[in-house]
């Protein structure tokens, strides 16, 4: 535990079977918490209470009660950690102006929870095959913002919403149960541009615009609908920078860049073998040598 400390940097552990939470703060301020291992403890991964102006960073945490748990805390940040088969990914209780953004949150029970916590910024996270909901807001959370998350294929619900005014747009609801219930009251699930992805959209969009022409009904009793739908039918726009057509490489493998236009993105991958191998990437990086050795001398065609 961590107790009234600042301006601290926790980094490069891996802390296992412990029987309370992994790594716990307490009243402590500007602290970084990255790069941690978080496995098979009885609270949390990460615990924050009282805790203000922290920075949660890239850290793993698997098969803990809550993967990160926040509660009275406000003004923190978590940024690209993986939540992995805990009962909660992430879970905030009493907690504002907190933001949790491109985090992985996959195969827990539930994705993100927010319990009386208001003002917090869901944004760009991958929130996949949580067994029960993805996003869970209840017990007067308010204020919140939910945008550009991928909520794909999680149990019972997409968002499951019982609070009030709170604001979700370009979201994609890929293959849920259930992508949305809201319970609530005024919350809105469009800004004034664009609303959400719904694999399910029936409608259509005659004049091109990216908005579907129809709303999407999230319930009809009560009448609650996203009223501009994204429409997006059109294939990626895929864009080879790098290599160059009849660039010449020896041994070593060359990198490459590759621009990808397109609303949703969910896999990339390339092959050099017409497609006997198929690689995954995230970001541009470089081909693998172990396929480029098994390659003849000659002319490779790069998908």
């Amino acid at each position: 535990i961590l107790n009234e400390v600042t301006n601290n940097t926790v980094s490069n552990n891996l802390v296992v079977n412990h029987n309370a939470s992994g790594i716990a703060l307490l009243k402590a301020g500007y602290n970084l918490i990255k790069e941690n291992i978080l496995d098979n403890n009885s609270i949390c991964g990460i615990s924050l209470t009282e805790s203000f102006h922290n920075r949660i960073l890239k850290n793993i945490a698997s098969r803990n009660k809550y993967g990160i748990g926040l509660n009275l805390s406000n003004t923190n940040i978590l940024i690209q950690n993986s939540l992995i088969v805990n009962n909660y990914g992430i879970a905030f209780n009493n907690c504002t102006d907190n933001l949790i953004v491109e985090n992985k949150v996959l195969k827990n029970i539930d994705g993100i929870v927010l319990r009386l916590s208001n003002k917090t910024d869901v944004l760009r996270n991958k929130i996949y095959n949580n067994s029960d909901t993805g996003i869970l807001l209840y017990n007067n959370s308010k204020d919140n913002i939910i945008e550009g998350n991928k909520i794909k294929n999680n149990g019972d619900y997409g968002v499951n919403i019982s609070s009030n005014e709170n604001l979700l747009y370009n979201n994609y609801f890929f293959q849920n149960l259930q992508h949305a219930i809201d319970e609530g009251i005024n919350n809105n699930w469009n800004n004034s541009d664009v609303g959400n992805y719904w694999d399910d959209y029936s409608g259509t969009d005659a004049n091109n615009d990216g908005i579907g022409d129809i709303p999407y009904n999230i319930s009809l009793i009560p009448l609650i609908q996203d009223l501009l739908p994204i429409w997006d039918e059109n294939k990626p726009i895929i864009t080879i920078i790098s290599p160059q057509p009849g660039e010449i490489f020896g041994v070593n493998t060359p990198n490459f860049i590759v621009e990808v236009v397109d609303h949703y993105v969910d896999a990339m991958w390339y092959t050099v073998d017409n497609g006997l191998t198929n690689v995954s990437f995230i970001e541009n990086t470089t081909i693998n040598q172990v396929l480029w050795d098994l390659l003849p001398e000659g002319e490779i065609t790069i998908i």
